[in-house]
């Protein structure tokens, strides 16, 4: 998909940006501020549920730069996948920002803001947010503990990429902001993305446009759009096709702008 047509899309959703995950920042803790260090022999990621859908706007770090040489470290922030047990990041970079840490004194994190630049979208599921640095030891990038927080986080080896089985505890402190996609814009996602837009041939018989403007099951409910389409699981889908933008369109100007009744 093009940039213009990721453009054109995000301004149908006029909603304002909101947290999609957000733990505590790092300044409340009883025996002061600390974090976990990124450098060549250690990367780091926290795991995060999105229970609605999103298009993710920006990502927030607290971070401090360990090196009083006051020279800048670079550090690589990404947005990734869940692996499928979701114990660790998966494979998938979803989009990644290169970010030069400056010095800002050794325990005085600043709030970093990474702006997307692609806006993917962020369904129901979990996701996770990693950093990556080839700084030495004593000298890298520290990712800020959230103080008092608990989340899930994973430490890995960035010679090798394996991640060690992540776990329940301390979580380092980060903001994951992103615009509410609407239920009519769910649907048309979902539709536009299951196979190029080919339901919207003939739109009117079509499952997912049945169940929404009736919310009533059809005789041929064995459909997987239409169950995937239920108000319960709603907020699905994913822009993968190049023709998904006039699709989209044209599904959004069939359906009435009206909130979905819940069963």
């Amino acid at each position: 998909m093009s940039k213009i047509a990721l453009l054109l899309i995000s301004v149908l959703f006029l909603s304002l940006s909101s947290p999609i995950y957000e733990t505590e920042d790092p300044f409340n803790g009883v025996f002061g501020v600390y974090g976990i260090d990124v450098f060549q022999d250690q990367m780091v990621a926290v795991r995060f549920k999105a229970k609605k859908t999103h298009r993710l706007d920006r990502i927030k770090l607290w971070l401090w730069n360990n090196d009083l040489s006051g020279e800048e470290q670079k550090i690589y922030v990404s947005l990734r996948s869940s692996s499928a047990r979701n114990k660790t990041p998966g494979i998938e970079i979803i989009e990644q920002w290169e970010f030069y840490v400056p010095f800002t004194g050794r325990f005085k994190p600043v709030l970093f803001t990474f702006e997307s630049k692609v806006h993917p979208l962020i369904i129901k599921g979990k996701y996770w947010v990693a950093a990556v640095s080839e700084a030495i030891g004593r000298k890298s990038p520290v990712w800020a503990v959230a103080q008092p927080d608990r989340g899930f986080t994973a430490v890995g080896n960035p010679r090798t990429g394996a991640w060690s089985k992540g776990h329940k505890g301390n979580v380092v402190a980060i903001i994951v902001e992103g615009t509410r996609v609407g239920t009519r814009e769910a649907v048309c996602l979902r539709l536009s993305e299951t196979d190029g837009g080919d339901h919207l041939n003939n739109p009117s018989t079509h499952p997912a446009i049945i169940l929404y403007n009736n919310t009533t099951h059809t005789s041929n409910d064995h459909s997987e759009d239409h169950t995937l389409l239920h108000p319960s699981s709603i907020d699905t889908g994913n822009l993968q096709y190049p023709n998904t933008l006039l699709h989209f369109q044209s599904c959004l100007s069939l359906i009435p702008d009206r909130p979905l009744p819940h069963r």
